[in-house]
């Protein structure tokens, strides 16, 4: 009886040390997927941006916005790329007609660093800006 006492004192002691040092919080977020609402104007002027034959994606600080512009009429998808530093992440997409601006409204941490990438055949073009 006392091995079977020491046996579970021991597992418990083990568990304990294990949701200490990986607490289920500090599981990696899942990625944040969002299809832009219709904006009719783009971001503020002066907004870190980055873009280009194919697409347009800028980051508005001021209220956590992220604008994005499909600049090519070829019936695709436009997204971009977000990704904060400290691990949350996901995409930003539009199905609106080329050339009308449209918005993801977000809620980001303060004073984060915030990356957009957009990405064309391969090649990436990306920006970094202070939430």
């Amino acid at each position: 009886m006392i091995h079977k006492k020491a046996v579970v004192m021991a597992a418990a002691a083990l568990f304990s040390a294990v949701a200490f040092i990986a607490p289920t919080s500090a599981v990696a977020a899942s990625p944040e997927f969002d299809f832009a609402k219709s904006a009719p104007e783009g971001p503020e002027p002066g907004s870190p941006c980055t873009s280009n034959a194919v697409v347009k994606a800028c980051y508005q600080s001021d209220g956590d916005k992220i604008y994005i512009k499909d600049m090519k009429a070829d019936g695709q998808a436009a997204s971009t790329d977000w990704s904060i530093m400290g691990g949350r992440y996901g995409q930003c997409a539009t199905k609106l007609r080329a050339g009308n601006w449209g918005v993801c409204d977000k809620d980001f941490p303060e004073r984060k660093t915030i990356q957009l990438t957009i990405w064309y055949s391969g090649h990436s073009e990306s920006t970094m800006a202070t939430t």
